[in-house]
């Protein structure tokens, strides 16, 4: 595999994931705020710029997104008592609550739609090699200077570019 398979490898398992995740929540719901949310739970509490970092979203998405939430009664959020220049965000008790009862999202009716089988075993292998390579990549090292560009700031890359075209 290339760099462009596994870019495109990339986003069909993020548009996989995006329909399992619509697929057992209100209809209407972006799946951007499904993954905001899940990420919250799963990491509570958290800081908006780590939420940023974990789900790939840009910063300004996040903050707005968690704004709204929060007028909800979905999230709340407190300031950072090792750091008051952070915003700390968790569920609210009440959405937690309701979160749980109803259970995880299952993949294995996408999965089969995008692997064309209904075979359980064949079904449980491909579910199992993705859980492998995702423990497998969360694990992975970071290399120096390989960044993404979810990880560092975007005004210190338009500044560059700016620099490069010779535009102050």
């Amino acid at each position: 595999m290339n760099a462009l398979g596994l870019y495109l490898l990339g986003r069909r398992l993020a548009r996989l994931g995006e329909t399992a995740l619509r697929g057992t929540t209100t209809e209407g719901t972006p799946a951007s705020i499904i993954l905001i949310l899940q990420d919250v739970g799963a990491h509570q509490p958290t800081s908006i710029s780590d939420v940023t970092v974990r789900t790939g979203l840009p910063q300004s998405y996040v903050s707005t997104t968690v704004t709204r939430l929060t007028q909800k009664g979905v999230t709340l959020t407190s300031a950072d008592p090792g750091d008051g220049r952070r915003t700390l965000v968790r569920l609210s008790p009440a959405f937690a609550r309701r979160a749980a009862s109803r259970g995880t999202m299952p993949i294995e009716a996408v999965i089969a739609a995008a692997a064309g089988t209904d075979d359980p075993r064949r079904l449980a292998d491909i579910v199992d090699r993705l859980e492998r390579l995702a423990r497998d990549l969360r694990s992975a090292p970071v290399v120096p200077g390989q960044a993404s560009r979810g990880d560092r700031p975007r005004t210190r890359v338009r500044a560059r570019v700016r620099r490069s075209k010779g535009v102050t």
